[in-house]
């Protein structure tokens, strides 16, 4: 009897082994991804790092006259950039206006079109 017992419990044993084998393959694919963040992360703090090193002596340059841009500049700048903005803000609300204008139409129509139906 305890032969017969035994037996399904290491029958047992020997599914939950078979049944946990593809978690195993799951862990290491895990593991792989995890070490290939880790080496784009490094690539990526490096490459930075590289970045920030050439940057420094620029900065610790001090701006010349010519590198500042005069008021004028960048009142001229400032005014081209807010007449686009506008521009595009205007070009916005003409197509809103005009789909508006469209819905409108539309619905007199249709409003005409039941009210010719109903007498």
């Amino acid at each position: 009897m305890a032969s017969s017992s035994t037996n399904p419990r290491r029958k047992r044993r020997a599914d939950i082994a078979r049944s946990s084998a593809p978690q195993a393959t799951d862990l290491s694919r895990l593991f792989d991804t995890q070490k290939e963040l880790t080496r784009n992360e490094e690539w990526h703090y490096s490459f930075e790092n590289a970045l920030s090193q050439d940057e420094e002596p620029i900065r610790q340059q001090p701006p010349t006259p010519q590198a500042v841009p005069s008021t004028e500049e960048l009142f001229t700048r400032l005014t081209r950039h807010m007449d686009h903005r506008f521009d595009d803000v205007e070009q916005r609300f003409d197509h809103l206006e005009n789909n508006m204008n469209k819905r409108y139409e539309d619905l007199a129509q249709q409003v005409a079109t039941l009210r010719f139906f109903q007498l």
